[in-house]
C-alpha cells in the first residue's frame, strides 16, 4: 500500500467550487437562458436563479449581463472555459476509478482528424501503449473531436497544427512532409518523378473542408499563396476519406498529403513526391486533467518526442 504520508501535498485551505453548480452554470451559458436551461437540467427556474446568484457570491463576481437573456460576462466567459475542462476531468474520473476498482483492463481512446490518417495514428501511439492496455481509434471532424474531449470520452486526439485550443493541452509530436495525390490518369501527364506546387497552378485543390472551418486547410492554403499563387480550391462532398482518395472520389484536382508516394487504391492513385519542403505539424491534444493511468503515461511518452521530422 502506498505512504499516504509521502503523497501529502501542503494545499491552503479554500472554499472549493460545487461540481454540480458549475454544471447548471454551464448549462445556462450554452442556452442562453434561465427557463430553457432549467427545463433542460428538470429544475425551477428560480432553484437554477438562487445557483447561479449563490456561485456569484462564493466568487464575487458577476458572471451574466441580465439583459434580454443571460450573457456570460468576461468573467463568465473565463470561469465557462474552466468549467468545460474541469468537468471533463471529473466525468472522466468515475469510470476509470470504477474500472480500477473492478480489476478491468485499462483502455485509451484517441481520435483523429481527417487530416491525420490512421496510419499516422499507429505510429504515433501504437508502440507507446502496453500490451495489456486496450486502444481504441476514431477519426472525427474536429468540432466533433472538441465536444467528445470536453464530455470525457477521448483521452488524446491528433491533429495537423500548431496552435493550442484554449483549455487544452497540447504538444507537437512530429512533422510529415506533403507530397501530392493525384487520379493515375493525371499523374501520367508529370515525368513521375518529382512535382512542383508551381506546375499545379491550373489545377483544383481539393480540400476536405474550406479554410474557414480547418486549420490545416488554412495552412495548406497558405503554403501555396507563399510561392505565388492562389490555388482554385473546393472540398470534397465525401467526407472521412483518406486524403489520398480525395481527387478519386472528386474526379479531379489534387490533393496534398502526408503519404508516401507510390501508387494506391488499385492503381487508380498516384502519390508523387513534391519537390518543395512542406512539412506539416501533427500535434497531440489532451485535458490538462489526463496525469494519471495509463492514458497519462501515454502522454508523458509523447512529450519526450521532439517534433522532428518524419
Amino acid at each position: 500500500m502506498a505512504n499516504t504520508e509521502s503523497m501529502k501535498v501542503n494545499r491552503p485551505r479554500r472554499p472549493t467550487l460545487d461540481l454540480h453548480r458549475l454544471e447548471q452554470f454551464v448549462a445556462v451559458v450554452e442556452w442562453g437562458s434561465l427557463t430553457d436551461a432549467a427545463a433542460e437540467l428538470k429544475v425551477t427556474q428560480q432553484a437554477l436563479s438562487v445557483a447561479i446568484k449563490a456561485l456569484e457570491e462564493q466568487l464575487g463576481v458577476t458572471l451574466f449581463v441580465r439583459t434580454r437573456g443571460m450573457r456570460p460576462s468576461p468573467a463568465g466567459r473565463r470561469l465557462y472555459e474552466s468549467a468545460q475542462v474541469l468537468l471533463a476531468g471529473a466525468h472522466k474520473l468515475v469510470p476509470d476509478v470504477q474500472a480500477v476498482a473492478q480489476e478491468r483492463r485499462e483502455s485509451i481512446t484517441v481520435g483523429y482528424t481527417p487530416a491525420v490518417s490512421s496510419m499516422d495514428v499507429f505510429d504515433t501511439v501504437g508502440t507507446l501503449v502496453p500490451p495489456d492496455v486496450l486502444l481504441s481509434v476514431e477519426r472525427l471532424f474536429p468540432s466533433t473531436l472538441r465536444t467528445r474531449m470536453l464530455a470525457g470520452e477521448l483521452d488524446l486526439a491528433l491533429r495537423r497544427g500548431i496552435a493550442t485550443p484554449e483549455g487544452f493541452a497540447s504538444h507537437v509530436i512530429g512533422h510529415h512532409r506533403l507530397a501530392v495525390a493525384l487520379r493515375s490518369v493525371d499523374a501520367a501527364r508529370f515525368d513521375g518523378t518529382a512535382i512542383s506546387l508551381r506546375e499545379l497552378t491550373d489545377e483544383t485543390l481539393v480540400l476536405w473542408a474550406p479554410e474557414s472551418r480547418s486549420s490545416f486547410s488554412a495552412f495548406l492554403l497558405a503554403q501555396c499563396r507563399r510561392l505565388g499563387f492562389d490555388p482554385a480550391a473546393e472540398s470534397s462532398r465525401f467526407q472521412g476519406l483518406d486524403a489520398a482518395a480525395a481527387p478519386l472520389a472528386h474526379g479531379n484536382g489534387y490533393s496534398l498529403v502526408a503519404t508516401d508516394p507510390g501508387i494506391y487504391f488499385g492503381g487508380r492513385v498516384t502519390v508523387l513526391p513534391l519537390r518543395e519542403e512542406i512539412l506539416s505539424p501533427v500535434q497531440a491534444l489532451w485535458l490538462p486533467t489526463t496525469r494519471t493511468g495509463a492514458a497519462g503515461e501515454l502522454i508523458e511518452a509523447l512529450e519526450r518526442r521532439n517534433g522532428g521530422a518524419g
